[in-house]
């Protein structure tokens, strides 16, 4: 089996998907094999597992065993084989309920208990969020609910998620927003844009970046090199080769990085002098820059780098689980 499946947008699914469980679990790695702790640090899944296992997503995570790639299948958060020896081609992730799978060149999903719900028919297919998930036909993208029904016809050049009732979309170079029936909410106007989120919709309108809001208007003036999505009511933007945070108006508000990245869970990673830490939505240095690499918090944990040895920190930045150095 191949593993390239829905590394787009990975984050985006992780955040919809990881805060509705229970207990969040964590992938680990201890000698070439994958496992799983707890919020705590303590193994709740010893590491039995191959290097091309994935995270947990909806409750299921996808595993490989460590000699062979090709037996892939799903446990569950107790480590119990839930769906056992895949013939897919190819799949993906659950999010609500359903998994995209390759079948014949072809895409479908399966449920929980592995029994194909939806066809394969789309030549490429994203996992649903808010009830929709976005599929691909002769090379273009349209929309379809849990039932398989086409909801959006596929005319799009990108997929995208359904957020904040409305779906981002793309004709030729431009870029708009359309609603669940298709009817154009926000004319195609922009060079690049992204889904909503936090109220605002970052936009691109030649080489800038700026926000609008539900109705199209221009809320934050096109003049970035680059800019986060907004979270917590701030963006990570860069102006030349420093970073810094605005807020819903474009107003600066904190902080001059050399790098920066957008909000997560409360949260974003800052450079200061060649190492990393973390900030929160008022701009304090909450995790003391002394990391070499940062992920993202998810919940309560984040993976960091320190002295060339990885692990997973809290929101302190105490550890609760380190690799072997």
């Amino acid at each position: 089996m191949k593993h390239s499946f829905l590394l787009i947008f990975v984050i985006l699914f992780a955040t919809s998907s990881i805060g509705a469980q229970t207990e969040q679990l964590f992938m680990i790695t201890e000698s070439s094999r994958v496992g799983y702790i707890n919020a705590n640090g303590n193994v709740v899944i010893q590491p039995n597992f191959g290097l091309h296992s994935r995270d947990f997503s909806d409750y299921l995570a996808l595993v490989t065993l460590p000699n062979d790639a090709t037996a892939v299948g799903y446990i569950n958060r107790s480590g119990q084989w839930v769906i056992r020896r895949l013939t897919f081609d190819d799949a993906g992730d659950f999010f609500e309920g359903l998994a995209p799978v390759k079948v014949a060149n072809k895409y479908g999903y399966i449920n929980r208990r592995g029994h194909v719900i939806i066809g394969p028919r789309f030549d490429w297919a994203f996992g649903f969020l808010h009830g929709f998930a976005a599929v691909q036909i002769n090379g273009k993208w349209g929309y379809i609910d849990r039932n398989g029904k086409q909801i959006i016809a596929p005319h799009y050049n990108n997929p995208d998620y359904y957020r904040e009732r409305l779906f981002h979309v793309s004709v030729g170079p431009k870029h708009g927003f359309i609603d669940a029936r298709g009817r154009t909410v926000i004319a195609r106007r922009f060079d690049d844009a992204h889904a909503f989120r936090d109220g605002v919709a970052i936009v691109k309108v030649g080489n800038l970046w700026g926000a609008i809001d539900h109705t199209g208007h221009i809320v934050v003036q096109p003049q970035f090199g680059w800019m986060s999505d907004f979270s917590n009511g701030v963006a990570c933007i860069q102006l030349e080769d420093t970073f810094g945070y605005v807020d819903r108006s474009g107003k600066r508000v904190f902080g001059t990085y050399n790098e920066a990245t957008g909000f997560l869970d409360g949260f974003a990673s800052v450079k200061i002098n060649g190492k990393y830490g973390f900030i929160d939505a008022t701009g304090a240095l909450v995790i003391s820059a002394r990391f070499d690499k940062v992920d993202f918090f998810h919940g309560p944990l984040a993976y960091a780098v320190e002295n060339g040895v990885g692990g997973y920190i809290d929101r302190h930045g105490q550890y609760v689980w380190r690799e072997s150095p």
